[in-house]
């Protein structure tokens, strides 16, 4: 199970039945992210409360045994790609993602909150957490990050599905396409 707190930035409980939407996943391993269990989205009604503000939520389905396939995989980009191979020893990443809706001055704010925690698989005995950029450089530029509908605002959830071999959606309504252009 994956035990979690949900504390407003005051320390305030919140309660997940509040919240407007929910995923969980897991990728790694951090010297190489790979999808491993894409993002569930069962993550506020399957979740237990365990205490005020606490949770404990158990995937449907056990860590697998091969990687999946990146986002939107075809055999343009395949550099560093893991796809159907068993999983390497080291250190995965479990990423949750959950979002709040409230209304405020006759608009709708969309609130996201992201967080992350490392754990190993195989004969792996050391966290190796990676982080490939600070938030507080791509604020910089962004002010604040927020990307995907508001969903998601921490750079490790980010990695967690922009993984080697993952590909734009390639929407042909937008900028004429874009096949063959990576994500990660």
């Amino acid at each position: 199970p994956v035990d979690f707190t949900l504390p407003r930035n005051d320390g305030v409980a919140l309660e997940l039945s509040k919240m407007s939407r929910g995923g969980i996943m897991v990728s790694g391993p951090t010297s190489n992210y790979q999808r491993v269990i894409a993002s569930q989205a069962d993550l506020i009604t399957a979740a237990k409360k365990t205490a005020l503000g606490a949770y404990s939520y158990t995937f449907s389905q056990a860590i697998p045994a091969r990687y999946l396939a990146p986002l939107n995989d075809t055999a343009a980009l395949t550099d560093g790609e893991l796809t159907d191979l068993p999983l390497l020893s080291g250190t995965y990443t479990v990423g949750i993602e959950l979002r709040k809706d409230y209304a405020l001055d006759g608009g709708l704010i969309r609130d996201p909150g992201n967080t992350t925690a490392d754990f190993l698989i195989g004969d792996a005995s050391t966290l190796e957490h990676r982080e490939t950029v600070t938030l507080a450089n791509c604020n910089q530029c962004h002010e604040q990050l927020r990307a995907h509908g508001d969903n998601r605002n921490n750079i490790t959830n980010c990695l967690l599905c922009h993984t080697s071999g993952a590909e734009d959606r390639n929407t042909a309504t937008v900028a004429g396409g874009t096949p063959g252009v990576a994500i990660d």
